[in-house]
């Protein structure tokens, strides 16, 4: 469901939200929310956090602020964007979400929610944006595009990918992979793809993983196909 639908009531939020879009779609959540009586501008209850990389320290710190009463406000705002984090931070983060200290509603925006450990998962309503329909439909054309070509095609395809170091944009592509290929999980060439899929979208990440090797396994791996 759309945020700008699921959204309504500032009193009727839930605890957490996870939220798939991009890097921007704080700013369009946000003016959202000061339509339904919640401004961030100036407000010492609202808490905007951008990570390139979500780890445990992180974490921590959103655990210790959630422990403070809204000082003026009838509940506390975290919007917490990253394309990226770790399985610790993740873990540490399920207690907070699932029972929050006080009044305090927390909005998670990823590329996708696949980037998200089933455990957290479970704890967060999903929402989606309209700009993220757009995008889908974008990455899902490159990963068709992709599936489609021949071994030496493909590295030049993700050449265009690794050269923009954009987490967020390889993490939606392995997403929308992994989708197109699930339906042929019966064949085992789908199968060994599928395994290099979820292998590189598990060590992304990780700060130590080599994404270009990885990338590169999925290209050779991930049978050739042309879907629909």
């Amino acid at each position: 469901m759309e945020f700008s639908a699921a959204l309504t009531d500032l009193k009727t939020l839930s605890h957490a939200y996870a939220l798939e879009g991009a890097q921007g779609e704080h700013e369009a959540l946000l003016a959202h929310l000061t339509v339904i009586g919640f401004n961030a501008t100036g407000n010492p209850d609202a808490f905007i956090r951008v990570h390139e990389q979500f780890g445990i320290d992180e974490s921590r710190e959103i655990t210790r602020l959630a422990t403070r009463r809204p000082i003026v406000s009838p509940r506390s705002i975290f919007i917490i964007t990253t394309p990226s984090m770790t399985a610790e931070s993740q873990h540490a983060l399920l207690k907070t979400f699932e029972d929050p200290a006080s009044a305090a509603t927390f909005f998670l925006i990823v590329p996708s929610v696949e980037l998200l450990l089933p455990t957290l998962r479970s704890r967060l309503q999903l929402l989606q944006s309209g700009t993220r329909k757009i995008s889908s439909s974008t990455e899902e054309a490159f990963a068709k595009e992709f599936l489609a070509a021949t071994p030496a095609q493909r590295i030049k395809l993700l050449e265009a990918l690794l050269k923009e170091r954009k987490l967020g944009d390889i993490i939606q592509f392995l997403s929308s992979l992994e989708r197109l290929l699930a339906p042929l999980v019966a064949e085992k060439d789908a199968r060994e793809g599928l395994r290099a899929v979820y292998r590189a979208r598990s060590f992304s990440a990780d700060k130590g993983a080599l994404m270009k090797v990885l990338l590169e396994q999925v290209a050779l791996l991930v049978p050739r196909k042309k879907v629909g």
